[in-house]
């Protein structure tokens, strides 16, 4: 009585014990995919393994028997394109899809990915040559455990950039997040010594307009070409703004010459400008 039920339990049981002698086999699954997509049947598939011994085992049976394996775990995926990508694209690319095809072959590596294997890090859920993001050098990750909350962590990561993570809170009334700690202490750049030379020419001016080349008559110790001053400009327009409040706005184009206009900001404009909390405005939200 008690074997019956334990053979009706075996029989309910979404697991096999196959697993537990299971291999991993790219080399084996990529070999026999490439013979599936030269457009042999099935059975000339094995034979063409067993006969010329593409996998290198030492046993005419133990390569049958690994080439049916093989077979089995092509049919679990259900996708003929993802066997081509088995048999073509780059070894990254194609291990990943084998995980894939053993977890859709065996329930007990499904669940164990779906439901113990989660990533730690933001990045890792959604990078990768399948994730996505796929393979990106970089991103900025907005996290909220709870869909409700007012919290967040904002994780930045890359490969031209130092990693930092942020703890925001969402402020409701205005519709932003404010920066509440920052992991690593933020980054500061020295300002760019013509920038500093340009807040320097604003010291004791309100407003300023004109061309590229009238700013560098004004700086005589600027030895430089108006394009690459106005390439200066165009890249340092938020730190001249953020840190010593001038704005930069260049404007139409006449047919001397092009202009751009330098403004100091006044009390309020320059405190709201510079203000320690970092705020990032997300619409809809």
């Amino acid at each position: 009585m008690a074997s019956k039920k334990l053979a009706t339990q075996k029989g309910n049981s979404p697991y096999s014990a196959v697993i537990t002698r299971e291999q991993f086999l790219f080399y084996e699954t990529r070999t026999t995919a490439k013979l599936l997509m030269e457009g042999l049947p099935r059975d000339e598939v094995v034979e063409r393994i067993v006969s010329d011994n593409l996998f290198q085992y030492p046993t005419e049976k133990s390569v049958r028997r690994m080439a049916l394996a093989c077979l089995r775990r092509l049919d679990a995926l259900e996708d003929d394109s993802l066997v081509t990508a088995i048999a073509n694209r780059p070894q990254y690319t194609a291990k990943q899809i084998c995980l894939y095809a053993m977890m859709k072959q065996y329930r007990l590596i499904w669940d164990f990915m779906i439901t113990v294997m989660e990533a730690s890090d933001s990045f890792d859920m959604i990078s990768g040559t399948n994730g996505l993001l796929g393979a990106a050098d970089g991103a900025i990750i907005l996290q909220k455990k709870k869909r409700v909350e007012n919290t967040a962590k904002m994780m930045i990561v890359g490969r031209d950039q130092e990693d930092q993570e942020l703890s925001l809170e969402f402020d409701r009334e205005h519709c932003f997040w404010k920066l509440t700690k920052a992991e690593k202490e933020l980054l500061k750049r020295t300002p760019d010594p013509i920038v500093i030379t340009i807040a320097g020419f604003m010291k004791d001016r309100r407003e300023w307009t004109g061309s590229a080349t009238d700013l560098l008559e004004l700086l005589p110790d600027l030895q430089i070409k108006p394009q690459f001053l106005t390439r200066k400009l165009n890249v340092n327009v938020s730190v001249l703004y953020n840190d010593f409040g001038i704005s930069y706005t260049p404007n139409s184009r006449s047919r001397e010459k092009r202009t751009f206009t330098l403004k100091k900001l006044n009390t309020d404009e320059e405190a709201a400008a510079s203000g320690d909390a970092i705020s990032v405005t997300l619409s809809g939200i």
